[in-house]
């Protein structure tokens, strides 16, 4: 049976996390001791790049010591031995891909949404020459809807933000390099496909994704079979207390326009404005 590692590229708040917790229910799966393991947006995104050079940096030195007891903590060491050197990611996959009756793995990392092709290339390739077949999955949310859900998720991790008012909030996050990035589709599809073949790459919307069709389709690009998922099960939802103003919608979904104009030349202007509302103000 196929080897195959799923590179899952986002998107943060997107249903990455439901779609993990799923997938590690199925026979022949087994997605390694973590959901998100950040290596490739440390070594080679470019936002905040100083600190994660830092990281990077200490995991090396970390690992060069003579003094350290490996045995303990070992996914701890494995961790930083894949921040020290990328060799020791692929390595460490390809080696979970060797044990009986498992033949699918992956890393289903949000932040991967913002690397490059020339990464997921290089992603691809080094998996590729261990024998291993590597396919992308990207999820897309409406933006508005996306970026309003993780800057509540910030607030929620910031007690001290909680009487925000929520069209503050999200005009803030709007401003916010990291928030607007994870939200350019169109970057991360264009990086997706010049890394993947059609074969290889699957692009699924949230807004369908808690329903059979879709996580069918999903099981069956990963040659898995299907079983039914916890639809009703939702992870690390932020409720919404007050509804966003037209003024901050039609702000946010206007910031976003080409990713919007972008989903709707790929998939049908009429299919976005019907499962995302906000695509109104801009197709």
């Amino acid at each position: 049976m196929t080897k195959t590692f799923l590179l899952g590229l986002g998107a943060q708040k997107a249903g990455t996390t439901w779609l993990h917790d799923y997938l590690i229910t199925l026979d022949g799966v087994d997605m390694g001791f973590l959901k998100e393991y950040h290596v490739f947006d440390a070594r080679h995104r470019s936002d905040d790049s100083r600190r994660k050079a830092d990281l990077v940096a200490k995991a090396q030195r970390l690992l060069s010591r003579s003094d350290v007891d490996f045995t303990r903590k070992p996914h701890f060491w494995t961790y930083l031995a894949m921040l020290a050197d990328s060799e020791n990611y692929f390595n460490y996959f390809s080696g979970v891909l060797c044990q009986p009756g498992t033949f699918v793995t992956g890393d289903i990392t949000p932040s991967y949404s913002m690397l490059g092709a020339q990464e997921l290339h290089m992603i691809r390739n080094a998996l590729e020459l261990r024998g291993v077949n590597c396919k992308a999955i990207f999820l897309m949310r409406d933006p508005v809807e996306r970026l309003w859900s993780a800057a509540r998720m910030r607030r929620r991790e910031r007690p001290q933000a909680a009487d925000a008012p929520e069209d503050h909030m999200v005009l803030h996050a709007l401003k916010r390099g990291g928030f607007a990035g994870r939200t350019r589709y169109e970057k991360s599809l264009a990086a997706m496909d010049a890394a993947f073949g059609p074969e290889d790459c699957l692009t699924c919307f949230y807004e369908t994704l808690f329903q059979e069709p879709e996580v069918r389709r999903i099981c069956a690009f990963l040659g898995l079979e299907y079983r039914v998922p916890e639809f009703d099960k939702r992870v690390n939802v932020s409720q919404k207390t007050v509804p966003l103003s037209e003024d901050t919608c039609r702000i946010v979904a206007q910031h976003f326009a080409p990713t919007y104009q972008a989903v709707a030349q790929r998939f049908g202007a009429e299919a976005v404005r019907n499962l995302w509302p906000h695509a109104r103000f801009v197709i």
